[in-house]
């Protein structure tokens, strides 16, 4: 089908193309100038490992299929820190509020690329189809989306070490790669949305609002006051911690589910709705962060 073509080639020009360079400039920019704010990308990569962990759980609780549990695993694993996140942060907290949101997620899309889509894959009947001779770690690695990003990753950070100045021209091309990837994906994971289907995954989708909207923020914060985050800029930090374990799945959640055949359909409703969730989330975590 022409479209289907076109659908799967717009994504795979945004996620083995433009995505790669964006991903070399992001990583050779990032400076950490103060060990104290060190902790915030740790916090970032345990959210994301609670919330995938915490999915699959939900997942054998409902008793899903392979297909069902990857597309739960994207949806409870992947969060929206960037786009929502960093906009949460910086309406409520201004320009410090959006610098530690970047803190918080720094590792969040080598995350994604390599655990996340990692992880799915080896729910899908592609990733089961490699054969039983071929080790795990080899399947993965042979995957075009990790491999393509790990090796972008590494670039960047090779070049950030160096005495390499980062070019201006990569910081205006991330300002129009970065919005126009995202028009890209949305709009293709869109073609493939059935919001009919809502209806036959609300237990799914009422698990994922509770792992957004409250198990892993009461457990992040937590965390984050134990180890004294709460002291830092009179309390700011806290409440971004707060804030970007408050978000919704991530758009890029859909994309696995479509790349490895996984519940499409599961994964757009949880998005969906949840995304939706914001309206009153949002509120609420202004009420909250008011009496922290």
């Amino acid at each position: 089908m022409p479209v289907e073509r076109y659908v799967k080639t717009a994504q795979s020009t945004v996620l083995l193309g433009f995505g790669p360079l964006v991903t070399v400039g992001t990583f050779w920019a990032v400076k950490i100038t103060d060990v104290r704010f060190a902790i915030l990308p740790v916090l970032g990569v345990t959210g994301f490992m609670l919330s995938g962990v915490i999915a699959l759980g939900m997942s054998r609780l409902l008793r899903h299929s392979r297909r069902q549990t990857g597309a739960m695993f994207t949806s409870g694993s992947f969060t929206n820190m960037g786009t929502l996140g960093g906009l949460v942060s910086f309406a409520f907290l201004g320009e410090a509020g959006y610098a530690f949101a970047s803190l918080y997620k720094l590792f969040e899309d080598f995350l994604y690329y390599t655990v996340g889509f990692s992880v799915a894959k080896l729910y899908s009947d592609a990733g089961r189809a490699d054969g039983e001779q071929t080790s795990t770690a080899k399947r993965l690695l042979s995957d075009p989306f990790i491999r393509r990003y790990f090796l972008s990753m590494v670039l960047g950070v090779l070049l950030n070490l160096s005495s390499l100045e980062r070019p201006r021209i990569f910081g205006e091309m991330n300002a129009l790669l970065i919005p126009v990837n995202s028009m890209i994906l949305v709009s293709t994971s869109a073609y493939r949305m059935r919001f009919s289907a809502v209806s036959r995954y609300l237990r799914e989708v009422v698990a994922i609002g509770l792992i957004k909207f409250a198990i892993v923020p009461l457990t992040m914060v937590s965390i984050a006051t134990a180890l004294g985050i709460g002291r830092l800029y009179d309390g700011q930090v806290l409440k971004v911690v707060l804030i970007l374990s408050s978000m919704p799945p991530a758009f890029i959640s859909l994309i696995p589910p479509q790349l490895y055949d996984l519940d499409t359909d599961l994964a757009n409703s949880s998005w969906l709705v949840n995304t939706g969730a914001l309206v009153a989330v949002v509120p609420a975590l202004h009420f909250v962060m008011s009496i922290m």
